[in-house]
């Protein structure tokens, strides 16, 4: 991207606009600066670890701590589409935490400067996205929206109470197929401990069909909310 100058207009006009994400579950952006031909963003610091380290497989959060994060996530994802941004590549990677707690998104900042580009390809032909947590309609290279980060959420989801991702193949087109099929062992066949309210959740968020999953995330964090006070009970 740095050696298409429309692009770079776009990046800054674009991570500027991502400036205005302000809530305490998204990483702030704060500028987009230049040092030579090499291009960054600055953004706000936070002590903290990947939810991968959290969730690395075969390992399951315990239910209240896995839906605390699933709410924040869906508090701070639905401020960015409230502002016109899907994130695109949401995963266990772009999620921090620190010790006590709080979790905040990352690359939102990326996402702002992707956001006219093709839905799925850049011109160079790399996909935007990982193959683990891309929803069909971006593996088929379709118009994305909101429901698209919803999807992925609901992939993270079933990886935090099933211990393991849904979709596993020997190599990346492997899983993005599967993705399209949406055949998938459910979560509670690798735990039984999920529930069917909590399983029916993550079976919405992660249907094929975009028309079949929430439509926003406010919806969704209703419903999240509502089910972790069932869940405590």
């Amino acid at each position: 991207l740095t050696e298409d100058q429309v692009a770079i207009t776009r990046m800054v006009h674009e991570v500027r606009y991502a400036r205005k994400i302000t809530h305490e579950n998204v990483i702030r952006i704060h500028d987009f600066v230049s040092f030579g031909k090499t291009y960054a963003m600055s953004m706000e610091y936070f002590a903290s670890t990947p939810l991968t380290r959290k969730i690395r497989r075969g390992r399951k959060l315990p239910k209240q701590e896995a839906l605390r994060m699933v709410r924040d996530i869906l508090r701070g994802v639905a401020v960015a589409h409230g502002a016109g941004i899907v994130h695109r590549d949401l995963k266990p990677a772009n999620i921090l935490v620190n010790d006590e707690g709080v979790l905040k998104i990352v690359d939102f900042g990326l996402a702002a400067a992707m956001s006219h580009t093709n839905s799925r390809v850049t011109k160079t032909g790399h996909l935007v996205g990982t193959p683990t947590y891309m929803a069909p309609e971006q593996v088929r290279g379709l118009q994305i929206d909101q429901r698209t980060d919803l999807y992925a959420l609901g992939v993270i989801m079933y990886e935090m109470f099933a211990g393991v991702p849904p979709y596993v193949a020997d190599n990346p087109m492997g899983v993005l197929y599967q993705h399209l099929e949406g055949n998938k062992v459910l979560p509670s066949e690798h735990n039984p401990d999920v529930s069917a309210d909590l399983e029916a959740v993550i079976l919405k968020a992660m249907s094929v069909d975009p028309e079949a999953r929430y439509r926003t995330a406010e919806e969704m964090l209703v419903v999240v909310e509502s089910l972790m006070l069932r869940e405590a009970a």
